[in-house]
């Protein structure tokens, strides 16, 4: 993998007593190949524990750059 950062993923489940499928959306880490193309993400969202203040907003910045870009559909990555 060439390079990573924070993306949208948009996720479909099965949930409840009704097992009906919802559409959810959260910020992965996306892992992209050497041509910059997304091939995978990781399992589930991922959240904000650091060690400063300054980390935390650091990595707060790079999470919301997420925002600027194309929302992903974790079902294109297992094709």
């Amino acid at each position: 993998m060439s390079h990573w950062n924070y993306r949208v993923v948009k996720t479909k489940r099965v949930c409840g007593p009704r097992r009906e499928e919802e559409i959810c959306y959260g910020i992965h880490e996306v892992f992209y190949n050497d041509k910059g193309d997304p091939v995978s993400c990781t399992e589930h969202p991922v959240g904000i524990v650091s060690e400063s203040a300054e980390h935390f907003e650091w990595i707060f910045k790079l999470m919301a750059k997420a925002l600027e870009k194309p929302i992903l559909d974790k079902e294109e990555f297992a094709k």
